[in-house]
């Protein structure tokens, strides 16, 4: 009797031991940690949404460009019989200043693409660890929890309790002109390296998701290998209740080995030197007086047609002084808008140019399709052709 009481005794201990050890697991994970990772997830939320914006705005600079290109062009060809050749440089300068907005090529698409996709990859791994670790809570006011909330004594309860990340927690997704600051140059300087100070201990927490060792983990036995969290910023030992915590805040050159992939995926991708020149693209704007004197092209063109010089023209020597005649021509600043692109924008187009009937005149400023002004620019193309050509039979007569 004795000896089975003495062997109740040692079980019942050894079961106490044992939900004692089961219990104890993990600490939560850290304050900094924790808001941390919402920050960057919030702003990975967004990434998608800017590049879609830049694109469509790098489009639109594109098209405007091209739109006020052909409608120089048009005034041109309709007006160079009647000395309208003084537009030849501002339409040389334009030219100059295309590759500034020139079309979005296809390689340069799929870079974007690329970007968005990584950042959505890269978001959803954190986003899903956030919202499984503020779920797994027993709500009895103990805190027992994964996330270290306002203090260390308190954990975060529920997804709404995250507000800016987690599943539940949705963006805006349209017009995002955010600049990212927690992807840099650099890496992710934000995040850092070490589990910070402030949070719930495991003896509170009961973290058993953090938990590597016999016992405690979330699994009955002592995982085999270490468990990584939140896309590998930290793991969890086997063996141990300790987390290590990568160092991403540097990733240039050979420094991204060994690092997670998928950090290192949507830092490379967003750091491309073509998505970084997307993100940097301004809104479309017409050249200003100072961009035209300092156009090579438009030098050169005043110099030969303006000037009817038909020596070559050395920008290096003669620039500066065909500057100033541009400065005559165009300027001074406050009249080169009605010297250039009132006369411009208010040329009247007939509807036959348009291929139109009736009597109708439409101002190329009302006229944005860049189809129709094509064919309003091959119509006085011909006309002028076929006047040079009459000309030409003219003189052999």
């Amino acid at each position: 009797m004795t000896a089975n009481l003495t062997l109740l005794k040692a079980f019942l201990a050894l079961t106490l031991i044992a939900k004692s050890a089961i219990s104890a697991g993990g600490d939560a994970l850290a304050q900094e940690n924790t808001q941390q990772l919402c920050t960057l997830s919030e702003e990975l939320s967004l990434a998608p949404s800017l590049v879609a914006t830049v694109v469509d705005r790098k489009r639109t600079a594109a098209e405007e460009a091209r739109r006020n290109l052909l409608r120089t062009q048009i005034y041109i060809s309709n007006n160079a019989q009647t000395g309208g050749l003084e537009m030849l440089p501002l339409l040389g300068a334009q030219i100059d200043q295309s590759n500034k907005h020139t079309d979005l090529r296809s390689n340069v698409i799929a870079k974007a693409t690329n970007a968005a996709a990584t950042a959505a990859r890269l978001n959803g791994t954190v986003t899903e660890f956030l919202t499984i670790a503020t779920n797994a809570y027993e709500g009895d006011g103990n805190n027992d929890g994964y996330l270290t909330g306002d203090s260390d004594s308190d954990v975060i309860a529920g997804t709404a309790q995250l507000r800016r990340c987690g599943l539940d927690h949705k963006q805006t997704t349209t017009n995002v002109n955010t600049e990212l600051k927690e992807t840099t140059k650099k890496g992710f300087e934000k995040l850092q390296q070490t589990e910070g100070s402030m949070k719930v201990g495991h003896s509170t927490a009961n973290c058993n998701l953090f938990g590597g060792q016999t016992g405690n983990a979330n699994v009955e036995a002592q995982p085999a290998t270490n468990q990584k969290f939140a896309a590998g910023y930290f793991s969890v030992a086997a063996g141990t209740d300790a987390k290590t915590f990568v160092d991403l805040r540097d990733l240039t050159s050979s420094k991204k080995t060994v690092k997670p992939q998928v950090f290192v995926d949507w830092y490379s991708a967003y750091n491309d030197p073509a998505v970084q020149a997307l993100l940097t693209t301004n809104p479309y704007s017409r050249l200003t007086l100072a961009e035209v004197k300092e156009s090579p092209m438009a030098r050169r063109l005043y110099h030969q047609f303006i000037k009817q010089n038909d020596n070559d023209f050395d920008n290096s020597k003669n620039g500066e002084a065909i500057a100033a005649l541009l400065e005559t021509a165009y300027g001074p600043a406050p009249n080169y808008e009605t010297k250039t692109w009132d006369k411009i924008l208010q040329e009247k187009i007939p509807n036959a140019a348009r291929g139109k009937s009736g009597a109708e005149l439409t101002q190329l400023a009302q006229i944005s399709d860049l189809g129709e002004l094509n064919e309003i620019l091959g119509f006085y193309t011909g006309q002028y052709i076929v006047a040079l050509s009459q000309k030409l039979k003219n003189a052999q007569k």
